[in-house]
């Protein structure tokens, strides 16, 4: 039986995005409380943080891109 394993520089990327990925949710979520309670410049602290995110995911999925076209992973 042959073992697959992914290579640690890769499975940074993937755990990676993950992370920020769930961030994206979180931060979403805390506008729309900031909002709710009349903090409209809380709201706009996440939003900052989740259009910093946002620049982060896009990366890590050009990065994983490469690796899947490059045959890195499996």
């Amino acid at each position: 039986m042959k073992k697959y394993c992914m290579p640690d520089c890769e499975h940074d990327i993937v755990h990676h995005l993950a992370r920020v990925s769930d961030d994206l949710w979180r931060f979403e979520q805390y506008i729309k409380d900031a909002r709710k309670c009349g903090h409209h410049e809380f709201a706009s602290m996440w939003k900052k943080f989740a259009e910093m995110s946002k620049q982060q995911l896009e990366m890590l999925q050009n990065a994983l891109k490469k690796a899947i076209n490059e045959g890195k992973l499996g």
